[in-house]
């Protein structure tokens, strides 16, 4: 029977190939062990037996009602928040007016940013190489059946973590100064809005977390977002089969951003819109391949903003060197990766110039979900830079300053504000 071979596109990633035999590999176990994996990972009729495994496994586990659950699913004591605390929450407004700092000209050559060490007590600490491994894995549920199937993660988060999360972004502000709006949008996922009502207690509020953030935050804008999704859940706001949300959700979200930074907002009749068909995302695979999830597909659905022919896209690699222009969209973009459309991988650092003339330059750190708010946000600032802060290999505040910044967004999914290690890595990127 014929083996599987090359890209699988429900797990992104290649199979394994057989190995290339030498003495060495043969006696430490490589060449052996490599046999092995080749066998196991290239099994005939691969991904049909995947879906025959995973509906025999849901014979076995958990089921309430319509939901799955996968793996080890825990339940969290509620935490109630400190209302002196939220009392005592300030309100911070934008400066939309003219600014004394100028942007600076981008190098079309080989552009870098002096790279510091930072001369406070504080030091650079170790994460994880890839911060977004066992994120979702064992942690999540299946909701509902046929075109209303939806795959989520459990949420985790604490008010510790969030605490954590906003004195770290304090100093952020503190370093750049009264010069520059800096806006905190902590996005809720899925999970907040479409939780199986049975199991909602048994993780953590995204809304006393997304609020416990914005207690703690000084001299930030927090742009809460929570409530402005809400109102829109019947639309198609979250992707069912992956978790991101979907760029409607995000229209949402950056609308929430433009009345809070005074900038031209145009509306959503305004773009063309953009459909891929089958996609087929990350909580797939997360969901041990859940059967369901693969006969449902989600569409994926993005806008182009009416000035995109006028834009000025530019990538670089995560030292802000090596310039090369292209586009902000990726139409190609197929499978499971049909999220990267917009801005295509995150390893990289994106420059996109307008051509509006306001002088105003958005700097946004982000995490993937910040992706999909770019496009609205072209009418709005003569410049943007996005940058991921898993992949930033310099001094994050000097980028800042060389690139004349004059609003910085964080624009980071609520998973994210709430996981140690990735505070740290957002931490690292300001004093390295």
């Amino acid at each position: 029977m014929k083996r599987e071979s090359g890209f699988i596109q429900s797990e992104n990633r290649n199979l394994a190939t057989f190995p290339k035999f030498s003495l060495s590999s043969y006696f430490d176990g490589d060449f052996t062990s490599g046999i092995t994996e080749y066998f196991t990972d290239t099994v005939p009729n691969r991904e049909k037996l995947k879906s025959f495994c995973s509906d025999f496994t849901n014979m076995l586990g958990i089921k309430l009602n319509d939901t799955v659950i996968t793996g080890d699913f825990k339940t969290v004591e509620k935490e109630e928040l400190d209302q002196d605390k939220i009392a005592k929450t300030t309100t911070v407004t934008a400066f939309t007016g003219s600014r004394t700092t100028t942007t600076a000209d981008t190098k079309t050559t080989d552009t870098s940013t002096t790279t510091k060490k930072s001369t406070e007590s504080e030091k650079v600490v170790d994460v994880p190489d890839n911060l977004d491994d066992g994120q979702w894995e064992g942690d999540v549920i299946v909701s509902g059946k046929g075109k209303n199937v939806r795959a989520m993660g459990a949420y985790y988060g604490t008010f510790e973590n969030g605490d954590k999360y906003a004195n770290t972004i304090n100093k952020w502000k503190a370093d750049l100064g009264d010069s520059v709006n800096v806006y905190n949008m902590s996005i809720p996922t899925s999970a907040a809005y479409y939780m199986p009502n049975n199991l909602k207690d048994a993780v953590s509020d995204q809304k006393d977390n997304i609020d416990n953030i914005a207690a703690g935050l000084n001299g930030i804008i927090n742009t809460d977002v929570y409530d402005s999704l809400a109102e829109h859940t019947k639309e198609y706001i979250y992707s069912r089969t992956d978790h991101h949300w979907q760029p409607l959700g995000a229209y949402y979200a950056a609308q929430v951003f433009a009345d809070q930074s005074g900038i031209d907002f145009p509306d959503l009749d305004t773009y063309d819109k953009w459909e891929i068909d089958g996609f087929v995302g990350t909580m797939y695979a997360y969901s041990n391949y859940n059967s369901e999830l693969q006969k449902y597909p989600d569409k994926f659905i993005y806008y182009k903003p009416d000035n995109n022919d006028d834009l000025t896209v530019k990538y670089y690699d995560t030292e802000f060197k090596n310039p090369v222009e292209s586009t902000l969209f990726f139409d190609y973009a197929e499978g499971v990766n049909c999220y990267s459309a917009i801005l295509n991988v995150d390893q990289e650092i994106a420059e996109i110039d307008t051509g509006v003339d306001n002088g105003r330059v958005l700097v946004v750190f982000k995490d993937s979900f910040g992706n999909a708010l770019i496009p609205f946000f072209t009418h709005g600032f003569s410049k943007i830079y996005v940058c991921d802060f898993r992949y930033f290999d310099i001094n994050a505040i000097d980028f800042c300053k060389e690139v004349g910044c004059t609003d910085l967004l964080f624009a980071i999914s609520l998973t994210s504000c709430s996981t140690p290690s990735k505070v740290d890595c957002l931490n690292n990127i300001r004093i390295q």
